[in-house]
């Protein structure tokens, strides 16, 4: 193949990935939405989706590396190398260059958030969860009147359910 068929075909990789890095992005916000909604079926369906993106996007990078890698003859090939070597695309390289790092940021500051999401409610059932133990593990005793007579916790529960 000729440099120019490899060129071309790096920049449509290049809009493809910026386009895959969107399409994760939607599908974080979906994840935050469902994660606030306590919505586990979604949430399945969410992780299974991105992670078929995650893969994608892995193998995207691979072929990418390797279209810079026979389109460079810099020692560490880089897209800023590239468009040096390869003034006429230059422009148009640097800015699809510049729309990855701009989605990949994206992505990555939803992530973090939906990170922060996660372990919150992760803390909130943990919470949850040892307020149910700590209840079932202190029983409440029946007096001979038929009134419950159990621990203070369980009267806490209750008012929660």
């Amino acid at each position: 193949m000729s440099s120019g068929v490899y060129m071309i075909e790096l920049k449509v990789l290049l809009r493809q990935m910026i386009s895959t890095q969107r399409q994760l992005l939607v599908l974080l916000v979906e994840q935050q939405t469902a994660m606030s909604a306590l919505d586990a079926p979604k949430l399945e369906q969410l992780s299974r989706r991105q992670e078929e993106i995650r893969q994608h996007i892995a193998q995207q990078e691979t072929r990418r590396k390797y279209l810079v890698m026979r389109l460079s003859s810099a020692q560490k090939p880089t897209l800023a190398a590239l468009a040096q070597q390869h003034p006429d695309d230059a422009k148009e390289l640097l800015q699809l260059r510049d729309g990855l790092r701009e989605a990949i940021e994206t992505v990555r500051h939803r992530s973090a958030v939906s990170g922060k999401l996660a372990g919150a409610v992760l803390g909130h059932l943990n919470q949850a969860v040892r307020l149910l133990a700590g209840a079932v593990q202190r029983a409440g005793v029946y007096t001979r009147s038929g009134q419950p007579n159990g621990a203070a916790r369980l009267g806490v529960l209750n008012a929660v359910a």
